[in-house]
């Protein structure tokens, strides 16, 4: 009880001292039950006026930038006021406001300037939605940031003379600026400060970003609030150490930030930046207190009114989470619980930023290093010397080229080996950390909405409880905090057919108790319609449920289609923190060179009559039988029933028609009824014979295969089969990924797309 009046008085006295706090978080809450019932299908909507892909669009430019392509340097360029026009010129849609940009994807590098009015033709697209837990869905990442569609191949057609001089200007500045980076520095130091300051990532190697990444300190190589409250504030002093009056000094600090943010392009996190330190100016101005809270809530809302979507931004989210973490919990507690040391004062505020962002960071990425709280107390006040060398760096090079060319790499080689030790020591924290302290570094999964919610409940008690022992209690509940969020509760048996395009891959996990570590299992993984199925969509999907062991991999026949996952799941492994178990195969595939990258898995021969158990969950190997020819491989294909209670699934791989015939030979009556069958070979006229059908009799049909394959799986007369046998067909190319899920006698089944149970919004 005494504590309900500590949490209504404290509330009472927050409404009085910062009203606008309150004020500013019930907007965002209309904002965001608005979003929740609003209609997001605009895109679709428009295509389906198109009556072909290719069109003709007009527009005027508001950002442009290069990337890599698959075949060379291309230009990306965002449009904006854009008219839609099919290939007679006839306007089909005129797309006007803040989210309804447009991206293109030029096939090479092409010169447009900021502000033009382009015309161009190209093929129109929606831009590509997850169909499995875990992936990337760049449908909803896109539409948060205000983009409808997408433009791929484009061509030039016509470009106005007309264009921003002050908006090209800022550009031209980032652009020589980003020059002058790769003529002063290595590669991949000019690649990591080119993220830094400038927003540009194309050119950061992948490794070096998911070392960043894994480490917790991924937050550097953004354009984020970090860097530009640094930055402006630097600029803001040294004009003040200059003797500059207030309100001048003010309005140049306000412009040259602003104009620092379009040529970044105005991230998320750096318009609430802008916004903050923006409010900051005019409490100097006005003689009034600036208070961080009332600052951060009121950027945010301005943000949000800006960009509605961008509420649903994790990049925002983080952001907020961030301050709000040094503004509220760890002032609450520095005044609550206890009151900060100096010397101690930047390991709390690491502390309370990890934990009230930690289920933002776990929505997004899955895993976490816990040991990043002591990373930051590295890189975080390093990160303003590295930032003021590479800022000496860009001005010193210039003004020597200009004045005296030849003093260039003398007056250039303090600041530069200082960028080169700075950055190679933030590597080498990085790398050492992961291979002596990998412990630290786990797959948590993302964590449901009630546990999320059940988290900051947790961490707002130990901030603000006042009652005996409140220490031990604050230290308890923050350490409780995460253990809950962490949790991974699960019992039966659950089966995913994942959507990875042409291709096959089924993942098993089984849960004997609620508190026990579950079982997983995997049977094949490939795809020959979509490139890298194993990092995209296998191994995310791992992460997103907080898999770090995979008991076993089943492999029914050595085709690209069903392997070139596996191959890169094992590749990948020991960097996303799963380990892999046993690899089961038929005998007479061992040899086949198909194989031979996956060779460090320990190899468990299986043929017809064998068993795996693992509990109560069975895997009993019906076909092929022991010396049976591989000759093709298909029809070699490995058959197995997944058992648990008096549930039975039949896994078929791409067995064909010979190897349908021995299963229902040598086992006239099958031992049990089957509830679910995976259609054979992705549903070809070769394979799902009317004599399976019958032998299995399943009530359920899975179909793994890719959305307008060349094939022409599933075939006709094979849907035709299955319906006139009154089974229920689930596939993969039309409800994304299919979820099996049983306590070993009652059977449900869930489809990633259009099922509320999957509703990622």
């Amino acid at each position: 009880m005494k504590f309900y009046y500590n949490i209504t008085g404290y509330l009472t006295q927050f409404w009085r001292t910062r009203p606008m706090c309150i004020i500013c978080l019930l907007i965002l809450a209309v904002v965001r039950i608005v979003l929740l019932v609003s209609d997001n299908a605009s895109d679709r909507n428009i295509l389906c006026q198109l009556k072909e892909p290719y069109v003709i669009i007009e527009g005027r430019v508001c950002d442009s930038f290069v990337s890599d392509g698959y075949y060379g340097r291309i230009s990306v360029v965002d449009l904006k006021d854009t008219y839609l026009m099919d290939a007679s010129g006839t306007t089909v849609e005129h797309l006007t406001g803040r989210n309804r940009l447009i991206r293109v994807f030029f096939s090479s590098e092409i010169s447009v300037y900021m502000g033009q009015t382009v015309r161009l033709r190209g093929k129109c697209e929606s831009f590509g939605h997850a169909t499995n837990p875990g992936e990337f869905d760049r449908l909803k990442y896109y539409h948060n940031r205000g983009y409808l569609l997408m433009v791929k191949d484009a061509d030039i057609i016509a470009k106005s003379r007309k264009y921003s001089h002050i908006r090209q200007i800022i550009a031209d500045v980032g652009g020589r600026g980003e020059r002058v980076l790769d003529k002063a520095l290595g590669a991949d130091d000019s690649a990591v400060l080119k993220a830094m300051l400038f927003g540009d990532k194309s050119e950061l190697p992948d490794e070096l970003n998911k070392l960043y990444q894994r480490n917790g300190i991924a937050h550097i190589l953004a354009i984020s609030g970090l860097h530009i409250s640094f930055l402006a504030t630097l600029f803001y002093e040294l004009l003040k150490r200059m003797g500059i009056p207030l309100r001048i000094r003010a309005a140049v600090s306000e412009a040259a930030i602003v104009s620092y943010g379009m040529m970044v392009g105005f991230s998320p996190s750096s318009f609430r930046a802008i916004c903050m330190f923006s409010m900051y100016l005019i409490s100097r101005i006005i003689l009034c207190s600036y208070d961080m809270l009332t600052a951060l809530c009121a950027a945010l809302t301005l943000t949000v009114l800006y960009r509605p979507t961008l509420i649903l931004d994790s990049g925002l989210g983080m952001s907020f989470a961030a301050v709000f973490g040094v503004g509220f919990f760890y002032e609450s507690f520095n005044r609550n619980i206890m009151r900060v040391k100096s010397l101690l004062s930047p390991f709390f505020v690491s502390l309370f930023v990890f934990l009230s962002t930690l289920p933002i960071i776990l929505s997004s990425y899955y895993d976490v290093a816990f040991y990043s709280v002591l990373l930051n107390l590295i890189v975080i006040p390093l990160m303003s010397v590295l930032l003021v060398c590479a800022l000496a760096l860009i001005a010193l090079y210039g003004l020597s080229s200009c004045i005296c060319p030849a003093l260039t790499d003398i007056l250039t080689l303090l600041p530069a080996t200082a960028v080169h030790l700075i950055l190679s020591l933030y590597k080498q924290l990085c790398t050492m950390l992961l291979n002596k302290m990998s412990f630290g570094c786990t797959n948590m999964g993302a964590p449901s909405t009630p546990l999320i919610l059940l988290f900051y409940l947790m961490l707002l008690t130990a901030v603000l409880y006042r009652g005996r022992y409140n220490k031990v209690i604050s230290f308890a509940l923050m350490i409780a905090s995460v253990c809950v969020i962490s949790l991974k509760c699960y019992t039966g048996l659950d089966i995913y057919m994942l959507d990875i395009g042409q291709g096959d891959c089924m993942v098993i996990r089984y849960g004997s108790s609620i508190f026990a570590d579950g079982s997983v299992y995997i049977v094949d993984c490939g795809s020959s319609s979509h490139k890298n199925v194993g990092e995209k969509r296998l191994i995310p999907f791992l992460k997103y449920y907080g898999i770090d062991r995979v008991d076993g991999v089943f492999i029914t026949h050595p085709d690209a289609d069903h392997i070139n996952g596996i191959k890169e799941l094992i590749a990948k492994a020991e960097d996303e923190n799963i380990s892999l178990g046993d690899l089961y195969i038929y005998e007479g595939f061992e040899t086949s060179d198909a194989l031979k990258d996956i060779a460090d898995l320990k190899s468990i021969k299986v043929h017809e009559g064998m068993s795996i158990r693992d509990g109560e969950l069975s895997f009993d190997i019906l076909y092929p039988y022991k010396g049976c020819s591989v000759d093709n491989a298909n029809d070699a294909s490995l058959v197995m029933d997944i058992g648990y209670g008096a549930f039975h699934m039949l896994t078929t791989g791409d067995v064909e028609e010979g190897g349908e015939r021995y299963v229902t030979d040598i086992y006239p009556e099958p031992e049990y009824d089957y509830t679910v069958i995976k259609v054979p070979h992705h549903g070809s006229s070769s394979s799902s014979t009317k004599a399976l059908l019958e032998w299995a009799d399943a009530s359920i049909a899975v179909i793994s295969c890719g959305k307008d394959n060349s094939y022409g799986h599933p075939h006709e007369e094979v849907l035709e089969r299955y319906r006139a046998s009154g089974t229920d067909i689930y596939r993969t190319d039309i409800s994304g990924a299919v979820l099996i899920h049983t306590d070993g006698y009652k059977v449900s089944v869930d489809t990633f797309v259009d099922v509320k149970g999957f509703d990622y919004d």
